[in-house]
Formats: C-alpha cells, structure tokens, sequence
C-alpha cells in the first residue's frame, strides 16, 4: 500500500490473472511497474493458495484474481490497462475473471468496486457495497458476471475496445445449434447444462474452462473435459457409460455434448427409497431386491468398463444414475485412465476412496464396496475413522435386510481382496495412527489431528 497516497473510498479496479507456472514471473513484471508509478496493490501470498483459489469448487467470484490493483484516479487506471497488457503480453493466459471484463485478449482485468470494507445488512446478511452518488451505500455486486453500477459509465477507451470487438467476425460453432434450458450444475471449471439440439431432443452440454477448476494435480476443466471425450469415444459400443454425441472448442472453452439420462442419481434415488421409517408391508425386501440389482449392474458396468482397458477413478453415488426402469448408467469421466494408471484421480470423493497409490480398476472395485454398505446403511464414511467398526455395520445390515445383502457385499469384497483394493491406511484410522495415544502430549495430539485435516482436505480439494 502507498502510503503517499491516500486512496478513493471505491472507483476503477484491475485485476491480473496468471496460471501457476508463470506466476512468480507474473509477480516480477507487474510488481516493478506498480512500485515504478506508486501504486498499491495485494497479490496472493503463495501458489498453494492461488491453486486453492483457482481450484474446482472455491468462490466464482474471487478464482482467478492473483493481483488486485488500486489505481489512484481514472486516468492512471487507463494508462496501467495499456502498460500491463504489453508487458504481459508474452505469458500464457490465466484463468477468465467471471466478474470482470478483459482488456482485450490480454491477461489484465477490470472493475468498478470498492476500495475499502464498505457494507450494510439487508435481512440480516452482509452485503458488500459502494456509496451511489448521493452517499448511500449500494450493492457491490460481486456475481460472476461483469456489470457496472448504474451512475457509472464505462471511459472511452473500453467503450472503444468493445466496439472493435463486436466487429470482429466470430467462427460459427456446434454451440450455435444448442439451445440451453437451465443449468444444472455451476463449478469454477464451467458450466453442466440442459439443452436442446438442434432436432429439439434433450442433451447435456458439459464445459471446460482453461487453467481455472484445478483439482489436486493442478489439472484444469479445460484438459479433463477434453480427458472425458477421449475416454467416452473409447468406451464407444458399452451399455453403462453414457453417449458422447460431439466434441468442440467454442471461444476458449472446451465443450462436451452427450446423452441426456433421464433418471436421479444413486444418492437421490437413495434418500428417497430407503426404509428409514415404515409401516408399509415388504417395503425393506423390494428395497432389498432394488439394492441387489443396482449393484449387479455395477459389477457388470466395472467389468465391462475394465475389459475396455479403463477405470473410472472417482465412481461415487453422484455418478451413478438410475433410470425410472432402475438400470443404471455411469457418467462424469474427467478423472478415467487406463485401468493401470497409479497416478492418484485429481478429483475425489471422500469417503469413496482407496489408499493412495491405487490404480483406477484398485480405486473402482475400492469405491463400489462403499457404494454397496452405503446402499444398506447410507451414513458418514466413520470406517475411514476405524474399519474395525464394519463388523458393527454388517451385523446391522444383516439383521435388517437378511443374507442377501450381506452375500453381495462379501463378493465384492472378494473381488477387492483378490486385485488389492486396500483402505487408506494413514487417514484417520486409530489403529494404525494412534496405538499409543495415551503416551501423546496434548501439543503431539493437536498437531497430529491438523495434519490429518489437512490430508482430507488435500483428497477433497477440486
């Protein structure tokens, strides 16, 4: 912060965005200009917390802003939009600042915002704000759109950029035949969406952004969608995984358009079926003979999958869709390798999860023996805390839903047993980590349960 200069309550804000790599060099070259002019600014502190920041499901509105500078008037505002974007102007592209607009195809930002912590309460939440002109507080709307405030108007020169760029002619693409109808899912890797075709049938319309929805790998939306495409063209012919119909890059996103599945998923379908509270007659066997056949199919789907050399990696009660005949289809394929890939999957799903140098088919027969006790005891994954409590959640199991679930579930344990899909050992597990707890100082305790934190965030990160 330059002390030398006392800045406006709020005004004309830029933004630097940066991949990883080129981070630091992204830090120097903007750095030396800022301090040459004297201007203040904030940047994040360190790459983990930029990988965070930049991260699959981390804030929309914040992902991607790796240097935030506060320009004195507007006049040093423009002059800084002009240096920055030529001094940058050799780095790879960062992530796109959703509540921004981009200074032409550069890695330079902008808003209009405020400066200083401003804020007032409206039924009882804080909101962020700016003073309109006759100083009352409003809305500093921080959605991940790019809008101004309504008694601001844009400088000439951005009103200039636009214009040159809504001349230039845009390349027709596949998106120009899909009408979306809503969106199903938002993350900081892109969007999931319902659409229309252009025959008016029903598809999914999944997209990837680059260098931002980085999972634990570092690996962005943008390179796992176009992962998914391959992996699904692969899978081509299989009854189980679900259609890719195209493959496309629009702009600068990736995009993928595949079968519409009308169904719930595993864990809808779950919360809806199972015999918490009943007095209805036989209701626990039809969920027993429904929880059998769902997981028949899930044996054949690995199989099937497997035997086309791959593995899922992340299979989890979200990616299972069940369909109203209750056949089961597999989707999400971002995260899918070869079946002997022992790279961990960048996205996974806590409680689902393997030890740590699983391969894909390891980590896919691993997940569906969770799936399948979670189908007949759908709690938290407590086994990560001790696996010796099991023996208490089968003998429950059995006693409600008899031999039959018990049986398929020692099967795919067998299977388990025989390719050596084994729990992670070191998570939370008292009986390998803790045998002499008692012996622990309480500061030895304290700092053994923050890193164990911090392993789970680390296997949930993405």
């Amino acid at each position: 912060m330059n002390k030398d200069y006392e800045l406006p309550m709020q005004g004309w804000k830029i933004h630097i965005s940066t991949t990883i790599d080129s981070a630091e060099k992204t830090l120097e070259i903007v750095s030396n200009i800022l301090f040459a002019y004297k201007v203040s600014f904030k940047y994040v502190k360190s790459l983990w917390e930029l990988s965070i920041k930049n991260s699959k499901y981390s804030d929309r509105s914040s992902a991607g802003k790796f240097i935030t500078i506060f320009p004195s008037n507007e006049e040093v505002f423009l002059n800084l939009l002009k240096i920055l974007s030529r001094q940058l102007d050799t780095l790879p592209k960062g992530p796109y600042i959703l509540t921004d607009k981009r200074w032409y195809d550069s890695n330079v930002y902008f808003r209009y915002g405020a400066f200083i912590g401003m804020y007032f309460y409206e039924d009882n939440k804080k909101v962020y704000a700016i003073q309109n002109p006759s100083g009352d507080l409003v809305e500093d709307s921080r959605s991940p759109h790019y809008s101004i405030p309504e008694f601001i108007t844009e400088p000439a020169p951005i009103r200039e950029m636009d214009n040159k760029l809504e001349n230039e002619l845009a390349e027709p693409t596949p998106l120009d035949d899909i009408e979306v109808i809503h969106a199903i899912h938002y993350s900081n890797g892109g969007g999931v969406y319902l659409a229309l075709d252009k025959l008016d049938k029903k598809v999914i319309l999944k997209e990837g952004r680059p260098n931002i929805g980085l999972d634990s790998l570092g690996i962005d939306a943008f390179t796992r969608i176009k992962n998914e495409a391959i992996i699904l063209e692969k899978l081509e012919g299989t009854h189980y995984p679900v259609k890719i119909y195209n493959f496309f890059k629009a702009w600068e996103h990736h995009f993928i358009i595949e079968e519409y599945i009308e169904g719930t998923s595993l864990r809808t379908w779950l919360a809806t079926k199972y015999p918490f509270y009943t007095n209805e007659p036989n209701k626990e066997y039809q969920y027993l003979k429904s929880a059998l056949n769902i997981l028949d199919q899930l044996i054949d789907a690995l199989t099937e999958i497997h035997n086309h050399g791959i593995g899922i990696g992340d299979l989890q009660p979200s990616n299972i869709i069940i369909t109203p005949e209750e056949n089961i289809r597999l989707i999400d394929f971002e995260t899918a390798s070869f079946i002997n890939d022992s790279v961990p999957s960048g996205l996974k799903t806590f409680g689902f999860t393997g030890g740590p140098n699983l391969t894909r088919k390891q980590a896919d027969w691993f997940a569906l023996l969770r799936i399948s006790r979670y189908l007949f005891l759908p709690i938290g994954p407590v086994q990560d805390i001790s696996s010796k409590i099991l023996e208490i959640h089968d003998r429950y199991i059995e006693n409600y839903f008899g031999s039959e679930a018990i049986k398929i579930i020692n099967k795919i344990q067998n299977i388990c047993s025989r390719v050596q899909a084994n729990p992670a050992k070191d998570l939370l597990n008292y009986e390998y980590k803790y045998k002499h707890i008692k012996e622990m100082t309480l500061n030895e305790m304290k700092i053994s349960l923050q890193n164990n934190i911090i392993k789970i965030c680390l296997l949930m990160k993405g």
